[in-house]
């Protein structure tokens, strides 16, 4: 039996059933009853034929709209359809078998190419499309897939390793910032210490000076006492006491500034070595921070900003060293002047022991009692007023110290705060940057 579609067998039916109405119609035009006989026998034909024709043309219209049922699912993505229980042949047949391979290969492709894809979302770049049996445009597209996936995963990977790197660098210089803006906060702080200490020096000095002002006071009034008695005497002390008075003044000018050397020398200049050198770590640790944050781009520009004010920070912390250095320089000009009253010491001393000479022979016949009241009340006003002379050194010399603190402490204020928010802000960003560099990779 030939495989024929009902296509074709209505072509059949349809031409049969034609030609046997043309000769049913003409054997009745003949005439004669054999005829008619005839006549009725292709009438019973052609009524064959057409209930034929109707047959097969309501099979084939069944057919037809089972396979436009199946290109209409086709068109709204359902690849899992297909026609079965194909039983016609022909060109027809061929239709719909070629049309379940169509489907076949593309349903194919799309899973393929969802599974690579779904890989993909879950940031996995190993899975490719299969391409065997994959011809033309579904095979290019497969292969253009496959290389596009291959370079996402390469690229991705790299990133990945990049902004690893950049993350450890971040934290090495947030870390080394922050060990030198804690030594510095701890420099400040010894220097407070040091101020509060010579600070209690200075009142236990103050409490010293007192008794001893009282007790030559007493001696004082004794040795006034004695005066009265001889006026030759009372006008040598009286030169003796001019010239000591002068010696006082300029010994308490020498010991403020002894006093102020010692005191802004051995403690300032520490402070000042220390503060240069943290700034110099700090200038280091920003042009740093500044080339790694150019190497990232722009993901760095936010960092190169604070690496920016840190900078700037040392650079004030650099001007509060210079400002101190100066200081340092005004306590060697001091120096000198020390020396210079020193030697105007030396000149007043040879006076008073001049008019000590003189004292001596004018009180020769005073008693040895009055001779050792007279020295120990000289000695004693001496000693009082170097006392004093050095407290106000002291006190001086705490208010410098006091000020260079406190300039230490501004210094390591505002560089703690502007360094830790900017650096908190900027860690902050790069853990959401992280957070979401993880997500994609």
């Amino acid at each position: 039996m030939m495989n024929l579609s009902s296509l074709s067998k209505v072509k059949i039916a349809a031409f049969l059933a034609m030609g046997t109405a043309i000769l049913s119609t003409l054997i009745g035009f003949l005439g004669g009853s054999a005829m008619q006989a005839i006549s009725l026998l292709f009438l019973l034909g052609t009524l064959g034929s057409l209930t034929a024709t109707l047959y097969f043309q309501r099979k084939l219209e069944k057919e037809i709209k089972r396979t436009k049922i199946v290109c209409k699912s086709l068109a709204r993505g359902n690849f899992e359809t297909r026609l079965t229980n194909i039983v016609e042949g022909g060109d027809f047949g061929e239709f719909q078998w070629a049309l379940n391979e169509m489907t076949d290969t593309t349903d194919a492709f799309v899973r393929e190419a969802t599974a690579a894809m779904e890989y993909v979302s879950r940031n996995q770049y190993f899975r490719r499309i299969l391409e065997d049996g994959m011809q033309g445009d579904l095979l290019s597209g497969a292969r253009i897939i496959n290389r596009a996936t291959e370079s996402v995963g390469a690229k991705m990977n790299g990133f990945v390793v990049i902004a690893n790197d950049f993350d450890g660098s971040l934290k090495e210089v947030v870390k080394d910032i922050n060990t030198t803006v804690s030594s510095l906060s701890k420099t400040a702080n010894s220097m407070e210490e040091t101020v509060a200490l010579t600070r209690e020096g200075a009142d236990a000095a103050v409490s010293s000076s007192d008794e001893t002002s009282v007790n030559v006071q007493a001696i004082s009034a004794a040795a006034e006492e004695m005066s009265s008695c001889i006026s030759e005497i009372s006008q040598q002390v009286t030169r003796t006491s001019d010239i000591a008075q002068s010696a006082v003044q300029e010994a308490e000018e020498s010991g403020r500034t002894v006093q102020e050397l010692s005191q802004n020398a051995e403690k300032i200049g520490d402070v000042v070595q220390i503060i240069d050198k943290i700034a110099e770590q700090t200038n280091l640790l920003a042009l740093n921070a500044t080339i790694e944050a150019a190497r990232a781009g722009d993901a760095g520009k936010g960092f190169a900003v604070v690496a920016s004010e840190v900078k700037d920070l040392a650079g004030q912390t650099a001007a509060a060293t210079e400002e101190i250095s100066e200081q340092i320089t005004g306590i060697q000009a001091a120096t000198e002047k020390a020396i210079e009253s020193f030697s105007g010491i030396g000149k007043t001393i040879g006076e008073i022991n001049e008019a000590a000479t003189a004292v001596a022979a004018a009180i020769e016949q005073q008693s040895a009692a009055s001779q050792e009241i007279a020295s120990g009340a000289g000695r004693a006003a001496a000693g009082t007023d170097y006392v004093a002379g050095n407290v106000k050194e002291i006190n001086q010399g705490i208010a410098q110290v006091d000020e260079a603190a406190k300039q230490v402490l501004s210094v390591t204020g505002e560089l703690s705060e502007h360094a830790t928010k900017k650096v908190e802000a900027l860690l902050g960003k790069m853990g959401v940057f992280m957070t979401e560099l993880k997500k994609i990779t």
